[in-house]
């Protein structure tokens, strides 16, 4: 008598990706899932998660003072990976009926150079009009960035995303599912010390060799160590 094959499929074990932790009352955090969209939200053990942690973008202006130019914002006023913060327009050579302006970010840096009565396109997209009081050096007017605060809520991490979850935050401890539409909550590692193993992590889908070595400093920088099987 022959007997019917039969497959059976063993769910992965956590010491297949967590080689060692100190404790789960330190390592580990219960974070919400973002609710499944269309479909169930499922992530397995070891899938690496970000965190949504910016929200909708708003972009306001200060015109420079003293009648020297209004600021009309483009739509959109900025770019969607803007960094937060004040974006300087300072006055950089006179001209009648006309000048040249400087844009600096936020960090200071400079974002480029642009002139008056002309379409802006840089980090912050607008067009200084020619005030009846010409631009004059040192000038300046402001075009501030700021981002709603994110739900919190993680999902597999997404090189592509800019809400946050770009970064790498932390391991699925626990395989999870939200239904469609419905939040739920899962067990992660946002933290070490901790060594995993890198055969038991679960990148985003097309992840090159590269991107995987540069997140893996990032996941470091977390205290938790990517080490061989």
């Amino acid at each position: 008598m022959v007997m019917p094959a039969k497959t059976v499929t063993q769910p992965k074990l956590q010491s297949a990706v967590l080689k060692w932790f100190v404790d789960e009352d330190f390592n580990f955090e219960q974070d919400t899932l973002l609710a499944g969209s269309g479909a169930a939200r499922s992530i397995e053990l070891g899938t690496v998660l970000g965190k949504i942690g910016r929200g909708a973008q708003t972009v306001t202006k200060t015109d420079i003072g003293g009648s020297r130019g209004a600021i009309t914002l483009a739509s959109p006023a900025a770019t969607a990976t803007a960094a937060p913060g004040d974006y300087k327009i300072v006055g950089n050579a006179a001209a009648t009926n006309a000048g040249e302006f400087e844009v600096y970010k936020p960090d200071g840096t400079l974002d480029g150079v642009g002139n008056v009565a002309v379409a802006y396109d840089g980090t912050v997209k607008f067009t200084l009009a020619d005030g009846s009081t010409d631009l004059t050096p040192g000038d300046i007017g402001k075009v501030t960035v700021a981002y709603a605060a994110g739900s919190g809520k993680v999902v597999q991490m997404d090189s592509a995303a800019i809400d946050g979850s770009q970064e790498p935050y932390a391991i699925a401890a626990r395989p999870a599912s939200a239904p469609d539409g419905v939040d739920a909550p899962i067990v992660t590692m946002p933290r070490g010390p901790a060594v995993v193993v890198d055969t038991g992590l679960i990148w985003p889908s097309g992840y090159t060799s590269d991107q995987i070595a540069a997140d893996t400093v990032k996941l470091a920088a977390l205290g938790i160590i990517v080490r061989a099987a």
